[in-house]
């Protein structure tokens, strides 16, 4: 009786090692794969600062500035664009809008254009944009651009 139940405890603990030792070894296998196509650099860099910012706008107006960047992973994300008030440093707007995945290369100088929110009104403010992306193994933010310009009376 004694040999059976040993036997049958040493059968039950192999088995329980093995099963171990292979789960052991997938989850390292994964963790490995993992890394090996994760990249801790930015998803998307600027390439020096914006050049011909719009200094001054009126209220509900467009901001434009020009900007050369490059792209180094195809990761969709969104755009997060704060307005703070130079004046009143606890005034302050922030808006999101998605972004869409596209290929990764450097890019020609870009114009953007940016919509005004109707709570921006007149005075000095700061724009800064930064883009946060969802890759497959990760999500990143990363600084894009920031200027001062000025809301002037219509």
């Amino acid at each position: 009786m004694q040999t059976r139940l040993a036997r049958a405890l040493t059968r039950g603990w192999t088995a329980f090692a093995h099963v171990s030792g292979a789960t052991a070894i997938a989850i390292l296998i994964g963790w490995v794969v993992v890394e090996a196509f994760s990249r801790d650099g930015p998803v998307i860099e600027t390439l020096g600062p914006p050049k011909d910012v719009t200094g001054r706008v009126l209220p509900s107006g467009v901001l434009s500035f020009v900007v050369e960047f490059e792209r180094h992973a195809p990761c969709p994300g969104t755009v997060i664009e704060t307005f703070s008030n130079v004046e009143d440093k606890a005034y302050i707007i922030v808006t999101r809008r998605p972004t869409l995945s596209v290929q990764p290369k450097r890019y020609p100088p870009t114009r953007v254009n940016v919509q005004l929110p109707a709570s921006v009104g007149q005075g000095h403010w700061k724009y800064e944009q930064s883009v946060q992306s969802t890759c497959p193994t990760y999500t990143r933010t990363d600084f894009f651009t920031a200027f001062e310009f000025e809301v002037v009376a219509p």
